[in-house]
């Protein structure tokens, strides 16, 4: 059942958990390859979420996994992971997360052109609201773009895959079967990768304390991301995605000392507008129903 009021909830919970992932991967990317950041949170992860489906009495192997919104969720994941990762690499936090901000606005376009959800000119405003509040913060007040960010185009379009997938998993599908499984494709994938890259070098103790903390996190992140897009419509859902440049923003400042210029306050602010506003008209949609 579509509880709109709810999954809004929890994506703002997700994009705060997911704020917290990206600071603590661009300080592991200090000390680690991509392809052993990848495996080494991909198999952690793998490790949480296992024991959940046990417990549910879920199998790992089923008919499902082999079920298309699965796989594309899958693939999208690791597109996702790799992308934000290098593009981390690349830039500032904040810098990242601004640019991410297009994704929203992507995510409805695929809802309505995919998943037939209609959009109607109020949500289609928030979302607009939202992403010029984007192109203001991309304006004069943000400095340091590179070629690096280009690594954005691939974790947009992954993101974009795993949150539409995720709307339309089978409903014998958990949110712990569909994680455990994006995690054996970036296993896979994180396997070739540290090869490619050279092999396993070895890894000092401080990266080992932020790749755990990032299993954490990733974990709790991906598990609330999935019941969002599962909870309500992907095109409500989707602007509050707005709110994670806020968040960014902050971390950026206390934990990497960059600071906002005043254009990027106001395109925050435009932003923090969008959701509450889309948080408000689902709340009193719900009341009048």
């Amino acid at each position: 059942m579509t509880n709109n009021a709810k999954a809004i909830l929890y994506m703002i919970a997700a994009m705060l958990t997911f704020t917290c992932v990206d600071a603590a991967v661009k300080v592991a990317g200090r000390f680690v390859t991509t392809g052993q950041l990848l495996l080494v949170v991909s198999i952690g992860s793998l490790f949480v979420f296992l024991p959940l489906m046990k417990r549910a009495g879920e199998a790992f192997f089923s008919r499902h996994v082999f079920h298309r919104a699965v796989i594309v969720r899958s693939v999208g994941e690791l597109f996702a992971w790799f992308g934000l990762t290098e593009a981390l690499r690349a830039a500032g936090l904040g810098t990242v997360t601004a640019v991410m901000q297009v994704q929203p606005l992507v995510v409805v376009l695929g809802a309505a052109l995919f998943l037939a959800e209609p959009v109607g000119w109020r949500r289609w405003t928030a979302v607009i609201v939202g992403f010029v509040g984007v192109v203001v913060i991309l304006g004069p007040g943000v400095s340091g773009l590179n070629a690096g960010l280009l690594w954005t185009i691939p974790a947009i379009l992954g993101l974009t895959m795993r949150d539409l997938a995720s709307r339309v998993l089978p409903p014998g599908v958990s949110t712990s079967f569909a994680v455990s499984w994006a995690m054996v494709v970036i296993i896979f994938y994180s396997v070739g990768l540290v090869a490619y890259e050279g092999g396993w070098s070895p890894v000092p103790g401080q990266a080992w304390l932020w790749m755990v903390l990032l299993v954490g996190l990733t974990s709790l992140g991906m598990a609330l991301i999935t019941i969002a897009m599962r909870t309500g419509e992907a095109s409500v859902v989707a602007p509050l995605r707005y709110t994670r440049i806020v968040f960014g923003l902050g971390l950026a400042y206390v934990f990497f000392g960059e600071v906002p210029g005043a254009t990027i306050w106001v395109g925050a602010a435009l932003i923090v507008g969008a959701g509450l506003y889309s948080y408000w008209r689902e709340m009193r949609v719900k009341a009048v129903a």
